[in-house]
C-alpha cells in the first residue's frame, strides 16, 4: 500500500521527510519543479504536477493507497481539491489534512469531508505516526474479520506439507474468526505433515488438520489461504477462490481477494498472525501462544535467517504468553528411522563446489526431510549454500539455504530451473519442483546438471 502527498503550498519537504524511513511508500504531487527534483534527488517518488488539476491524477491507483495526505496553507486551499480526492479515494483510505492552521470554525468544519485534520507540527511529529500505524493495523484486522459472515463454512488452506509456520497461523486464524463470527472453521493441506516436531506439535497442542480428501468442499462457501497463494505450494482445487490470503513469501501476481495482506519482508507467518490477536479485542490462548512462538522460532532458524524488528516483538509478546515446557516438549521429538537414514545419507553423498554444498538423499516418503537436512548442512564450515535433492514418486524436490549476503536464493533457484517446473523462495532460503521426465535419465546426469545449472547462475 501506498501514501499520497498531495502539496497546495510549500510544505512538501517538511511533510515528506517525516517520510523518510518509508520513502518507497510515498507518492507526491508537487508543482514546484526545483522541490521535486530535490525530493527525486532523495530518492522519492515524485510528479511534477499542479495538486488542483484533475489530470495530474491520472497515473495514480487509488485502489493502492492506504492514505491521501494534502498539505495546504488553510481549509480555503484545500477545499479546491477536497471534493475531487474524496469521489475517488476507496471507502478504506484515510483521507487527512495537514494544515499551516489547523484550527477550523464550526461551519468548515461540518463541510469538511477527512478523517482527521491536523496542524502541519503535529503531523511531522513521531507520536502521530505511531499512532497512524496503530489504526492501520486495527482496520487491518477489521477488514479481515468483515470477509466473513456468520453462518459461514470457512476452509483455511496452508500450504501442502504443512511446517510449524503454517500450521500455527492456521490455528491462530481459525481462533480468530472463530471468536468474531459465528462460523465453522476448518484447517485442509495436501500432502503429509513430516518431521517428527511437526507431528509433535500437532499432537501436544491438540490441533485439528485434515487433507482435502476427507473434507466435504462442497459445503465449504468462503476460503481462506495461510503461507500460500492460488499460485502457490498448495495442492487445492477447490471451486471457491479464496476471500482471504495471508502470507509471506514473495508476491507471485495480482490477487482478487477481498483481503490480502502479503509482507514478504517478514520473517515468520505467524508474526503477522500475532499482530493480528495484538490489534483485535481477543487474547489468545496459551497453546497458540506457544504455536507462534514455535513457528517463530523455526522459521527464522532462532533469529538467524530473514529477522526483523516485527519478527522481535511478535516474539517478546508470545514469550510471556507461551507454555514455555510444552515448547521444550515440541522441540525435542524423537529422530525417525527415515530421518536418521537421510541424515546418513546426506553425509555420504556429498559434492562442494565453489563453497556450494550439494547432497542427494535419493527416495524419501517425507519431503520435509529435505529442508531438514539443508538446514542441518548450511552449519557446515566453509559452506555458503547448502543445495539439498530427494525424490518423491515421479517429482525431484530441491532445498537451498543460504548465508551469503551477496545472493538471493529464490532468485537463483527460478533463473535456474523455472523452466522445468516451479522454483522460487526467500533471499535465504527457497525451493524447487521438477519434473523427473524434464530432466536427465540417470542419477548422476541429474546430479551433474544440477550442479552446472546453480555454479553457472551464481
Amino acid at each position: 500500500m501506498s501514501v499520497l502527498l498531495v502539496d497546495t503550498g510549500d510544505f512538501v519537504l517538511q511533510l515528506a521527510n517525516a517520510f523518510k524511513a518509508d520513502r518507497k511508500k510515498l507518492i507526491i504531487l508537487c508543482q514546484n519543479m526545483k522541490v521535486t527534483e530535490q525530493l527525486f534527488n532523495k530518492g522519492y517518488s515524485v510528479i511534477n504536477a499542479s495538486p488542483f488539476a484533475k489530470s495530474s491524477y491520472r497515473q495514480i491507483d487509488f485502489s493502492e493507497l492506504s492514505e491521501i495526505i494534502i498539505g495546504a496553507k488553510n481549509i480555503k486551499k484545500a477545499k479546491q481539491i477536497l471534493d475531487f480526492l474524496n469521489s475517488r479515494r476507496k471507502a478504506s483510505s484515510q483521507l487527512i489534512l495537514a494544515l499551516k492552521d489547523s484550527v477550523l470554525n464550526p461551519e468548515d468544519e461540518k463541510e469538511i469531508e477527512a478523517n482527521k485534520i491536523i496542524s502541519i507540527p503535529d503531523l511531522v511529529s513521531k507520536d502521530f505516526f505511531i499512532e497512524l500505524g496503530k489504526y492501520n493495523k486495527r482496520r487491518n484486522v477489521e477488514k479481515l474479520f468483515s470477509n466473513i459472515a456468520d453462518g459461514d463454512n470457512v476452509l483455511i488452506v496452508s500450504h501442502d506439507n504443512p511446517d510449524p509456520d503454517s500450521i500455527a497461523s492456521s490455528m491462530a486464524l481459525k481462533y480468530l474468526l472463530k471468536k468474531a463470527k459465528k462460523v465453522n472453521v476448518t484447517i485442509g493441506y495436501g500432502g503429509n505433515v513430516g518431521r517428527s516436531e511437526n507431528t509433535n506439535m500437532l499432537e501436544l497442542l491438540k490441533i485439528k488438520m485434515f487433507t482435502f480428501d476427507q473434507i466435504n468442499l462442497n459445503k465449504i462457501n468462503k476460503v481462506a489461504m495461510i503461507e500460500t497463494a492460488p499460485d502457490g505450494t498448495t495442492s487445492y482445487r477447490g471451486k471457491i477462490a479464496p476471500c482471504i490470503i495471508i502470507d509471506h513469501h514473495p508476491h507471485r501476481g495480482q490477487y482478487n481477494s477481498a483481503f490480502v495482506d502479503i509482507r514478504p519482508e517478514i520473517g515468520a507467518n505467524s508474526t503477522i498472525l500475532t499482530e493480528y490477536f495484538i490489534y483485535s479485542r481477543y487474547k489468545m490462548t496459551k497453546q497458540i501462544a506457544t504455536a507462534l512462538l514455535y513457528a517463530i522460532k523455526t522459521d527464522t532458524m532462532s533469529f538467524n535467517r530473514g529477522i526483523t524488528s516485527s519478527d522481535i516483538e511478535a516474539f517478546s509478546y508470545l514469550y510471556n504468553l507461551a507454555d514455555l515446557n510444552l515448547l521444550k516438549k515440541i522441540e525435542q521429538p524423537s529422530l525417525s528411522l527415515e530421518e536418521f537414514e537421510a541424515f546418513g545419507k546426506a553425509t555420504l553423498k556429498k559434492k562442494v563446489v565453489k563453497g556450494v554444498l550439494f547432497s542427494d538423499i535419493g527416495e524419501v516418503k517425507d519431503r520435509e526431510i529435505i529442508p531438514q537436512i539443508a538446514d542441518f548442512c548450511l552449519e557446515l564450515k566453509g559452506i555458503k549454500i547448502a543445495v539439498v535433492i530427494g525424490t518423491i514418486n515421479e517429482n525431484l524436490f530441491l532445498s537451498a539455504r543460504n548465508k551469503d549476503i551477496k545472493i538471493d536464493a529464490g532468485k537463483l533457484l527460478k533463473k535456474a530451473f523455472e523452466e522445468l517446473g516451479s522454483a522460487g523462495g526467500h533471499k535465504l532460503m527457497a525451493a524447487a519442483e521438477l519434473k523427473m521426465s524434464k530432466l536427465p535419465k540417470s542419477r548422476k546426469e541429474i546430479n551433474s546438471f544440477i550442479i552446472e545449472n546453480i555454479i553457472g547462475n551464481l
